[in-house]
């Protein structure tokens, strides 16, 4: 198996602008992450928080998301903990209980980053 579960914090953005930028990045990464492993595949809970910001009524805290993201996990063989320049993995709870699962788990963890890159927010066209 080749699968790889990407985990990043998705706290403390203020605004639905911003979080959906970081969605963007992760996304990104993703598949930056992708074309330079081509035999590898990943996968996040992260991938359905934009879900998050069309469907507010959903659960947008770890506590609804963790038996998901324990799901994904038991069926990967690494982790990579992504951290965005705007987010502190270190200070998510999610974050950190991905990580100890992850190690109860014997799966490694790799722990990546991207320098910040101007991002332009996305043109919408009302009417």
């Amino acid at each position: 198996m080749n699968s790889r579960f990407i985990s990043s914090s998705s706290f403390y953005l203020a605004r639905i602008l911003r979080f959906l930028i970081l969605m963007a990045d992760v996304m990104r990464f993703a598949g930056q992450y992708m074309q330079h492993h081509p035999r590898e595949q990943v996968i996040s809970p992260l991938f359905f928080h934009y879900g998050l910001a069309v469907n507010p009524e959903m659960g947008s805290d770890y506590v609804f998301w963790k038996d998901y993201s324990r799901l994904l996990l038991s069926r990967c063989d690494k982790v990579i903990v992504y951290a965005h320049p705007d987010t502190h993995p270190e200070k998510s709870s999610g974050v950190m209980d991905e990580i100890q699962f992850a190690q109860e788990l014997g799966l490694p963890i790799l722990r990546m980053s991207q320098p910040q890159k101007e991002v332009s927010p996305p043109v919408i066209k009302m009417g």
